[in-house]
């Protein structure tokens, strides 16, 4: 059968899957209101973009940031923002009624088409237009690829990872080319857009790793020659101008000389070159060349870093650790991010589905078994890859597994299937080239696009399996292995003889394939249907006020997620935001504000940065304020009424945040933990009133089972008892059921003695009137703190700070919490990429 009279039907299909992904991707159009857009940074780069329009540039540092000392903007990624512009001002030749802001919640939608060509080119150059076609039917209606590329989600990856694509695909038709100008001009287009996508988008290193590995084993393969090193040199130098001359957020040239990935782009072009000017003098070794020199200059560069730089070689060693281990939540300001946290086995199932999952890892064994140009040792290799891949994502199969990511075993596995592969490769590699030529000369004739495909999969599932945010840059590789999947079973059934087992394949490939397409595209376009701003109504209205009734110079101390809303939908100053470029401040504003012991504390640390207002981290090395507030559900079957008293039962889990003791026994802080409330109600029904009896804790300690009694409960005002137990306190509120059904004493909030202190607690919780703070919006009529759907939903509230008459601080404290570094103990700022 001829199949390349099917090609134009491909371009056709290609048009078609880009029109089913925008549709999928516009359907909360109407949950936007044509003016905001989704999630949180996205609002700064929104803010700058406003800021060019208006004077033509961005400022050069930004006061509404980390007040009073201002951000310079050239160390954050703007072009983000003048992308925004020029987008506008291009839509506006065709629309010109649109605004500003429809064009950003266009933008990603825009770039997902840009993207998704470039990919299909990318995995057209990689095999063929077959593979391509299926991939990108795959990537554009899995869910894992959606929330970044849909509609209003106007943040870096969708731009980044369409530069990431274009770098790919420019940097193989380099590679493929045998002219050597085709070559240093594919270099030099494919190194400015990866500098264009380190102009938006941290994740360029991604795609320095790739292409540097992929040219280190092709060093190894020997099949580098000279027009090959021309266009690595070329991509880098030219990676390098953008990266170090056009943003200052990568440190210029002594920063990324510096930095651990890329460091690496530029060891791989080192080796490359020196091992081209000297291997020609190499003594007789019985050893492949390119080892002698990987051997030589690791050895010269290991003494030289150690003789000039033992911390910076033990710096690069706990990168390493920390990137295999600990993923990109390996400090506390990270725990504190959602999509950061550290992904297990049915994380990637619900991300992906079970048989998207399976399709995506038999088609990458089945490429790799299919490109592996070997005769003999093929099984070895085969299982080694196996293992690995098992070993990279089931290493970290459930929490509190023996399998959890962290343990022994779990490190044991994940360290042994990478070193099984590397011993086996290394085996035959070394083998041949002792004893048996031809397998030498198999290994070495590895296929360049199916290697840096399988390159480019296994750092993205590396990557993925250390953050859940990097599923994202994992959605492309999964497409690509489960369209080579679903090509290569049709080939097979096309190849065939027997026409039973001709449509018999057909009909396997379409039952699995089919379904799985549907079910993802329903998947995202219900997503999508509902996935609106979350600078919702709620914030909406705050900000209005906050705008008409708060003067312009006001300042804003909150968590600091919320920055660029405050920035940006209330057009004031914060001291802390999304950004985390001083996350010291964010411990500072969690320690000493938020958790604040009384008011002349957390006045100290506002009066250091001229605070104004405070709406709604920080323990020190011994996490001494380190607490949780945990939440309960009242269970109704478990309600006991003897006589007039009525005992209500509350299901909930926290664990203790400090060690108890009651009726000589200790309940450790952590072991032990909280796994029910009760609160007796005394009723009198001829008055029709009611009295709150003094509430307890089901606390649990390994076997043992003891009510604990709780000091106080709030219920519009605290109410103390005196027996002993736990001093913390329960404050009743609300659950909602459904949007006709709620219980009004229905949950309950336990703060535990360490939470009742937070100056936040207080003010916010307990509604607790202080001299220098005062309540002066509170949307609580509106937006009630309230249990539903298994989250706390609550209010607004922001205090005006009072500050005493002649309040001053002294110079040390005013420079401890100006500071911009970090304690080394606080670990905040994580690993260096």
């Amino acid at each position: 059968m001829d199949i390349r009279k099917y090609y134009p039907h491909y371009w056709i299909g290609l048009v078609l899957v880009l029109a089913a992904g925008v549709i999928i991707r516009i359907q909360n159009l109407g949950l936007m209101q044509g003016k905001y857009i989704l999630e949180l940074d996205p609002y700064y780069f929104l803010r700058m973009a406003r800021a060019i329009i208006a004077t033509g540039s961005v400022p050069v540092v930004d006061m509404m940031r980390y007040y009073p000392l201002g951000h310079e903007t050239a160390s954050e990624n703007i072009f983000l923002s003048y992308v925004f512009v020029y987008l506008y001002k291009l839509l506006a030749i065709f629309f010109p009624g649109i605004t500003l802001e429809q064009a950003v919640i266009f933008y990603p939608v825009i770039f997902f088409v840009i993207g998704t060509v470039c990919f299909f080119f990318l995995a057209r150059s990689l095999f063929n237009i077959h593979v391509a076609f299926f991939s990108t039917l795959f990537l554009a209606v899995i869910p894992a690829y959606l929330q970044r590329t849909m509609a209003g989600f106007a943040d870096k990856e969708a731009m980044g990872l369409t530069f990431m694509y274009l770098t790919f695909l420019l940097f193989i038709k380099g590679h493929m080319t045998h002219s050597w100008t085709k070559a240093i001009l594919l270099g030099l287009t494919a190194g400015a857009a990866t500098g264009l996508m380190g102009l938006s988008w941290g994740g360029f290193k991604f795609a320095l790793i790739i292409i540097a590995i992929f040219y280190f084993m092709l060093f190894i393969l020997e099949k580098l020659e000279d027009r090959h090193i021309i266009l690595y040199g070329s991509w880098a130098l030219i990676s390098t101008v953008f990266l170090a001359f056009f943003t200052a957020k990568y440190g210029g040239i002594i920063g990324l000389l510096t930095s651990s990935t890329t460091a690496f782009m530029y060891g791989v072009l080192v080796i490359i070159v020196a091992h081209r000017m000297v291997a020609g003098y190499y003594p007789k070794l019985n050893l492949p060349k390119p080892m002698i020199s990987i051997v030589a200059i690791g050895i010269l560069a290991g003494i030289v870093g150690i003789f000039f730089s033992a911390v910076g070689v033990f710096s690069f060693a706990q990168d390493i650790h920390n990137l295999l281990t600990a993923g990109l939540s390996n400090n506390r300001l990270g725990l504190t991010v959602a999509e950061n946290r550290l992904p297990y086995f049915g994380t990637w199932i619900e991300t992906f589905g079970i048989f998207y999952f399976c399709i995506f890892i038999i088609g990458i064994f089945l490429l790799f078994k299919n490109t592996l140009p070997l005769t003999k040792h093929k099984g070895l290799i085969l299982t080694a890859f196996a293992i690995m891949l098992f070993g990279f994502i089931f290493s970290r199969a459930a929490q509190g597994s023996f399998l959890d990511g962290e343990s022994i075993p779990s490190l044991f596995l994940y360290t042994f299937s990478f070193a099984l592969l590397t011993l086996s490769a290394m085996f035959i590699y070394l083998r041949g080239y002792w004893r048996d030529k031809q397998a030498y000369h198999e290994l070495t004739s590895y296929p360049p696009p199916a290697l840096f495909f399988l390159i480019w999969f296994l750092v993205t599932v590396l990557a993925a399996r250390g953050g859940v945010r990097l599923f994202i840059i994992l959605a492309p590789t999964s497409a690509i292995a489960a369209g080579y999947l679903v090509w290569n079973s049709l080939e097979y059934g096309i190849n065939h003889k027997e026409r039973l087992t001709k449509y018999l394949v057909f009909f396997l490939v379409a039952l699995v394939s089919i379904p799985i397409v549907f079910s993802n595209a329903a998947t995202s376009f219900r997503i999508t249907q509902y996935t609106g701003p979350s600078f919702n109504a709620q914030w909406q209205q705050a900000m209005e006020w906050v705008q008409e009734n708060t003067p312009s110079n006001a300042v804003f101390a909150h968590w600091w997620d919320y920055g660029y809303w405050v920035q940006t939908g209330g057009n004031r100053a914060t001291i802390t935001d999304g950004g985390n470029f001083i996350p010291y401040w964010n411990h500072l504003v969690g320690r000493h504000v938020l958790s604040a012991r009384n008011e002349t504390e957390a006045l100290e640390f506002l009066y250091a940065h001229g605070y104004t207002a405070y709406s709604s981290i920080g323990s020190d090395e011994n996490f001494d304020i380190f607490s949780w507030i945990g939440t309960f559900v009242m269970n109704p079957q478990q309600i006991v009424k003897e006589g007039n008293i009525t005992t209500y039962f509350f299901a909930g889990f926290t664990a203790l945040d400090d060690d108890v003791f009651y009726n000589d026994r200790i309940f450790p802080r952590n072991d032990a933990y909280i796994g029910a409330l009760k609160i007796p109600v005394v009723e009198d029904e001829d008055s029709g009133t009611y009295r709150l009896e003094q509430p307890s804790a089901v606390v649990f300690y390994h076997e043992v089972r003891e009510e604990v009694p709780i000091q106080c409960i709030y219920d519009k005002k605290k109410i103390y008892f005196n027996a002993s137990g736990l001093r913390g306190c329960v404050r009743i509120f609300p659950r909602i059921i459904d949007a006709t059904h709620q219980q009004e004493n229905g949950a309950i909030m336990y703060v535990s003695e360490k939470g009742l202190s937070a100056l936040w607690a207080k003010l916010f919780l307990f509604n607790e009137e202080t001299e220098h703070f005062s309540l002066v919006y509170d949307d609580s009529a509106r937006y009630r703190l309230a249990y539903y759907n298994g989250q706390v939903t609550g209010p607004l509230k922001i205090w005006r700070i009072s500050y005493p008459g002649n309040f001053t601080i002294s110079d040390s404290l005013r420079e401890e919490y100006l500071a911009r570094t970090t304690p080394e103990w606080l670990r905040l700022e994580g690993i260096t990429l």
